[in-house]
């Protein structure tokens, strides 16, 4: 008998094999951290491009501070900017016309040792109280705007615009003069003019008070000026009774700092000074993301990483 010729059955294809629950997660997993780390990515370079920018901005204020004293042959003032209850005088606003002259004149510090300036030279110089615990005030929201921006009106510094009359060693514009000086910073960098409407900044009838009006950087956080007069020589011992604002860093490790004399300084990126004697403490743990449990020297410490400080003597 013939052997039967054998049939050939088409052959059977393999379906699809389709995705696991298993590997859906993991592949979601994967997206989900390589999306995480493009996001810290671009933050991490938009934070390096606002830090960068806030520093040429520092900067270029330093070097218009020693401009501002190559012409004036002096510092900027430091203005009262209303914030410290604890200022001998306990004077608000800013602007007053303090000699009947009909023009309103800056609210300044005096900057004198004499014996009849007893009570601010003792502020200036943090006499009797302890930079590391104790809330220090010794910079202005203002001065930067008064004397590098020109941005007073007529009836205080003798212009409208970025313009000045000369400035007197107090702070007060030169009314009598004929000089016009221009300002010293060009605002349209980033940085911007804004009033101050944190700080009791109404008089007594309701109505704004003029003259609070502050350098602000791109995170919209006011400039510092940091001024403040060092000790009699015969009570420094050490670096640490310079009584250096310690926003500033640590005179012991940083010898540009037992020399120097003012400061301009921005809060950086993450847009707080790390400073809880001045801000708000919330606003600083938010700002670092770290929990309220954590102590409070963890966050000042991280909060101060980024700030932006230059310093001159």
């Amino acid at each position: 008998m013939a052997r039967g010729v054998p049939v050939r059955r088409p052959a059977r294809r393999r379906a699809p094999r389709g995705f696991t629950l298993v590997e859906v997660l993991f592949a979601v997993l994967i997206i989900g951290i390589l999306i995480a780390i493009l996001v810290v990515g671009l933050k991490q370079a938009s934070s390096f491009g606002r830090g960068a920018a806030m520093r040429q901005n520092v900067v270029a204020m330093t070097f218009g501070i020693d401009q501002f004293v190559t012409d004036m042959g002096h510092l900027p003032a430091l203005v009262y900017d209303g914030r410290d209850a604890s200022y001998p005088f306990g004077v608000e606003a800013p602007l007053q016309d303090q000699n009947g002259d009909g023009f309103d004149e800056p609210f300044t510090y005096s900057f004198s040792t004499a014996s009849s300036n007893a009570a601010q030279r003792d502020y200036l110089r943090f006499d009797g109280r302890n930079t590391a615990t104790d809330a220090d005030h010794r910079f202005s929201r203002y001065s930067l705007a008064y004397y590098l921006g020109g941005v007073l009106g007529k009836d205080v510094d003798g212009f409208d615009g970025p313009e000045m009359r000369p400035v007197k060693n107090n702070g007060w514009f030169d009314q009598t003069s004929s000089k016009v000086v221009k300002g010293y910073v060009d605002p349209s960098r980033g940085l911007t003019v804004e009033a101050d409407v944190a700080g009791g900044a109404s008089d007594a009838n309701g109505a704004r008070v003029q003259g609070r009006l502050e350098f602000r950087d791109q995170n919209g956080t006011a400039i510092r000026f940091y001024r403040w007069l060092q000790p009699a020589p015969s009570t420094v011992d050490e670096a640490a009774d310079l009584k250096i604002p310690s926003l500033l860093g640590d005179p012991v490790k940083d010898r540009a700092l037992q020399s120097a004399k003012w400061a301009v300084v921005a809060a950086g990126p993450d847009g707080v000074f790390g400073d809880f004697g001045t801000e708000v403490s919330q606003d600083i743990y938010d700002a670092t993301g770290e929990p309220n449990s954590t102590a409070q020297s963890i966050v000042q410490d991280k909060a101060r990483k980024d700030n932006i400080v230059e310093v001159g003597g």
